[in-house]
């Protein structure tokens, strides 16, 4: 259950004076996995809309960046990897510079943090009590090295009357890992092969990323050229074929 929190009249805020996340030592531990799920989760949740279509964006993925909970102190502030929020004016957020709670109303309703060795410990302690606090509807935790950081390659938590409560997660026998976000309606995968994914229920599949797709269109586009080739030169035989056969006719040439 989304927590909606009164709208109120807050003092405006100067983005520009709001500074940039802080990368942590080792934050290239985290990167690829951050922007992989960002972009699946934008490429399925929060698809752009066609040319010349304007209707307003209502779901947001934002990563790397602040979530402000406190409008008297713009210091309580909290960095997830990864966060949704649905039923929201995603462009005001995106352009503010962070997503200031008072002002959008509501929490973000899902949230996805990415062990590294700096950030593990926060993780599962201070941001797990605050994510709870703040009435984050969903919070997940994956553990990119099958469990040495965080002690499981996966864990999804809901929140229930303030306190987080652990998803079922169900072990394929070749090791991958999987939960249901009803937040979400996608269940979370934490793959064997040290990889984050996610599943439409519905069909089974998973969300592919970026370079997923582009290398599933460079395929299409190599079997298409290969088809195209093969036409072309069974087209040519059998102008060949008919050519001989009529030249091997009573009083034809040769």
């Amino acid at each position: 259950m989304t927590t909606k929190l009164p709208r109120r009249a807050y003092p405006i805020i100067d983005p520009a004076q709001l500074p940039d996340p802080e990368p942590v030592p080792d934050a290239m531990f985290q990167f690829f996995d951050i922007v992989d799920t960002a972009a699946m989760l934008r490429a399925y949740l929060a698809p752009r809309p066609p040319l010349g279509e304007d209707r307003p964006a209502t779901v947001v993925v934002g990563g790397e960046s602040f979530v402000y909970y406190n409008p008297d102190n713009l210091n309580d502030k909290v960095s997830p990897d990864c966060y949704v929020a649905f039923d929201v004016d995603a462009d005001a957020i995106v352009r503010r510079n962070g997503y200031f709670i008072w002002e959008v109303g509501k929490p973000p309703d899902f949230v996805l943090e990415i062990a590294s060795p700096s950030t593990r410990r926060v993780d599962i302690t201070r941001k797990r009590t605050l994510y709870a606090a703040i009435g984050i509807g969903e919070y997940w935790r994956y553990d990119g090295t099958g469990g040495e950081l965080y002690g499981s390659t996966l864990a999804g938590e809901r929140l229930a009357a303030g306190a987080y409560e652990l998803l079922d997660l169900q072990r394929r026998p070749d090791g991958e890992m999987l939960g249901y976000s009803p937040v979400l309606n996608l269940v979370v995968s934490g793959r064997p092969d040290h990889l984050l994914r996610f599943i439409v229920p519905e069909t089974g599949a998973y969300l592919q990323t970026l370079e997923e797709e582009q290398a599933a269109r460079e395929s299409a586009r190599r079997e298409l050229a290969a088809e195209r080739a093969a036409r072309v030169a069974a087209e040519e035989r059998l102008r060949q074929l008919e050519r001989r056969l009529r030249e091997s006719e009573p009083g034809g040439l040769g």
